[in-house]
């Protein structure tokens, strides 16, 4: 016999049978803030994506700032900064590239600019790419801590850089923003001069 349950009763029984997941909501999560700011994301909002009533969405996340925080570490795992095939031993161009990716990363939803001061948002995914850094500055010859710091200076260069390009190109006209499309070779820039100041620290350790 053929089901008279319309598709999106079907949907929400299965959600509420337990098929939603806290990932599988970060996911929609993500969805949300890419195409309607980082914002607009509320419980409310998230509960009619997926097509539950909002209580389903709570026994996943404890408020609005639980998923907030599931939604800025899968942004930062979805943009997979370290993964870009410049091998760790090549360290420079390894940071170069990375922090590259970075900058894109952030560019491509500058909702997140607000949330940059609280790092342990961005949780595991964010941990990660620190730990990378801290290695391949390690397995080149620095120390953790020199290590640490560098990748501190490097991650408050590439923020700052998205969110002050960001506000110059909004505020620019129609016109002007076709001159101005590319503002990478500033952050290039930047990121190789203190690549380069760590060339040279690293030289004169030698």
């Amino acid at each position: 016999m053929t089901s008279m349950n319309p598709p999106a009763a079907v949907e929400t029984a299965k959600h509420q049978r337990g098929h939603l997941s806290r990932e599988r909501l970060a996911i929609a999560g993500l969805k949300i803030a890419r195409t309607e700011g980082l914002e607009n994301l509320t419980m409310k909002r998230l509960a009619k994506a997926v097509a539950v009533t909002p209580m389903a969405i709570y026994r996943h996340f404890e408020d609005k700032s639980d998923l907030i925080d599931a939604v800025l570490d899968r942004f930062v795992q979805e943009q997979d900064i370290c993964n870009h095939g410049v091998p760790g031993k090549d360290w420079a161009g390894w940071l170069e590239r990375t922090y590259s990716n970075m900058y894109d990363g952030l560019q491509s939803m500058p909702s997140v600019y607000p949330y940059l001061s609280s790092g342990s948002r961005f949780g595991a995914g964010a941990t990660d790419v620190v730990t990378q850094s801290l290695d391949v500055m390690e397995a080149a010859g620095f120390s953790r801590e020199r290590a640490a710091q560098a990748a501190s200076t490097l991650n408050g260069f590439v923020i700052g850089c998205a969110i002050m390009d960001n506000a110059f190109y909004q505020s620019l006209s129609a016109k002007d923003k076709a001159l101005h499309s590319n503002l990478e070779p500033r952050l290039q820039t930047g990121l190789r001069l203190i690549i380069s100041g760590l060339k040279h620290e690293l030289s004169v350790q030698s």
